[in-house]
């Protein structure tokens, strides 16, 4: 069984290798459910920058100028 530390350790380095480009800044535990899962917020700060040509592939060839932000993922363990 895990505490909650190694919990949101491993939630945070599932979101790094999920999404391209990020770094995991903080996770909270929000629900568990009967079957002992955890649901865990991840915030991530992207960088933009490095998404852009992903990005791109989506928006069209329009150049647009990203920075960095944070954006906040959910996942189940």
């Amino acid at each position: 069984m895990m505490d909650d530390e190694q919990i949101l350790s491993l939630a945070m380095k599932r979101a790094e290798q999920q999404i391209p480009h990020t770094i995991a800044k903080s996770a909270v535990i929000n629900s568990e459910d009967e079957w002992g899962g955890y649901y865990v917020e991840v915030e991530l700060v992207v960088n933009w920058v490095k998404l852009q040509p992903i990005l791109r592939y989506h928006v069209g060839n329009r150049r647009e100028t990203w920075e960095s932000s944070m954006i906040r993922v959910g996942t189940w363990l």
